[in-house]
């Protein structure tokens, strides 16, 4: 390569160009979408079933287990954000089961489609 010449980016990016056929292109590309618009769809209603669970959990907990007695001023804080905390950890949780029940709903439906 000369020195004195400028680099030609365009060029030099079109001598690695890969011949892709379109149909086949599209196949993949839709294919990859289609995961990620299933798996986003299991961890968005993960989350919100989590994020209720947690958040009836925790209130629950609050009112059947209050203390009788605090040494502090910070476990009243506690006891005001634990449905909170509670909604958070159970919204962490819906999205990882959220995420495991597409795979077992794609692995079934994989094997159906093998079966038949």
């Amino acid at each position: 390569m000369d020195v004195h010449k400028p680099f030609d980016v365009i060029n030099y990016l079109h001598s690695f160009r890969i011949s892709i056929p379109r149909k086949q292109f599209l196949d993949k590309l839709f294919t990859v979408i289609k995961a990620v618009v299933e798996y986003a769809f299991g961890m968005h209603i993960g989350y919100a079933l989590g994020w209720i669970t947690g958040l009836y959990i925790g209130h629950s907990y609050v009112e059947h287990f209050e203390p009788v007695y605090m040494h502090d001023l910070s476990r009243l804080s506690y006891w005001r954000l634990a449905p909170s905390i509670f909604a958070h950890n159970g919204a962490l949780i819906g999205v990882v089961v959220g995420m495991i029940a597409i795979a077992v709903i794609n692995r079934m439906l994989l094997d159906d489609n093998i079966a038949s």
